[in-house]
């Protein structure tokens, strides 16, 4: 069973999604996982920030539990910006999930095409 489980979709250069399943372990942790495209937090509530100077950050559901299920959602400057940010939250989550291999299956992301 997955730690972490979302549901993304990415509709042009917009990439939104919620968490959907979340292991009481993760909550409060801080940061879960960072690399040069994207940092994943359990703090506050489910938000994906963006700067130019920094990597994406992706927080999942945190401290505030009335926001559990409350939608994230980010515009990146094309296309293939948001591809590329989709593309490390699926390795992310499936490093979360101590699931190395970033092509398995269930790795916990679903893709809403």
């Amino acid at each position: 069973m997955p730690k972490l489980k979302l549901g993304i979709q990415r509709v042009g250069n917009i990439v939104f999604g919620k968490a959907l399943e979340q292991d009481e372990s993760l909550r409060e942790k801080g940061l879960l996982y960072e690399d040069k495209k994207i940092a994943v937090r359990s703090a506050g509530g489910p938000e994906l920030y963006h700067t130019d100077s920094d990597p994406s950050t992706l927080f999942i559901r945190g401290s505030v539990r009335e926001a559990d299920n409350n939608w994230f959602a980010r515009s990146y400057s094309s296309e293939s910006e948001a591809e590329k940010v989709v593309e490390a939250i699926k390795r992310a989550v499936a490093v979360i999930n101590s699931n190395q291999t970033t092509d398995s299956q269930d790795c916990g992301l679903e893709i809403v095409e």
